[in-house]
């Protein structure tokens, strides 16, 4: 006697040479058929309930929000990565939004004048002599590194007369970082 089969559709598929490595590679972890993985993804992609897939384009947005406040406080080096991650959040997202674009995150921003003109940060930014700020003609921040872990400041602004960070002495900058602390 013959068990019930699910109805099955044959069809050919193209697929891009990348893909094709990344079916073949998980195909073989999970011990399984490329056919069966990829009916595996697509119930499992296409099936998500319409309340999971709001929570999860919400998730993917939210990281995507963090990920660029992040942007702010790393070196060049670290960019490059968080920028993957972005896209590959900004590319869940889309897929979860049922294909709308998400919406970039809005900044909130103040402005702080200075002797010549203003400085607009943004609102979450710490500022160490800001009641001075008008005598200044420049400003400088600092970045504080795991600081989230702390519930810290991640950047610190500081006034000054200095244009250049190679213009301040020692005893300047002593004063910037035990103003942070």
């Amino acid at each position: 006697m013959k068990k019930n089969k699910e109805i099955r559709k044959r069809t050919s598929v193209d697929l891009l040479q990348e893909n094709y490595v990344l079916l073949e590679d998980y195909s073989q972890q999970v011990g399984s058929t490329y056919g069966r993985v990829m009916n595996y993804f697509i119930s499992l992609l296409l099936k998500i309930p319409p309340i999971n897939k709001k929570e999860l384009y919400e998730f993917c947005n939210d990281r995507v929000k963090e990920l660029m406040y992040q942007m702010d406080s790393v070196g060049e080096f670290e960019k490059k990565d968080i920028q993957q991650r972005i896209e590959s959040f900004h590319s869940l997202a889309y897929f979860f939004n049922t294909g709308e674009t998400i919406k970039e995150p809005i900044i909130e921003t103040r402005k702080i004048m200075l002797k010549e003109g203003y400085v607009e940060i943004p609102e979450n930014w710490e500022t160490l002599n800001d009641q001075n700020s008008g005598l200044y003609k420049y400003c400088g921040v600092v970045e504080a590194k795991h600081c989230l872990e702390y519930n810290l400041a991640e950047h610190y602004l500081f006034f000054s007369n200095h244009k250049y960070g190679k213009d301040y002495d020692n005893q300047e900058i002593d004063s910037i970082y035990n103003a942070c602390i």
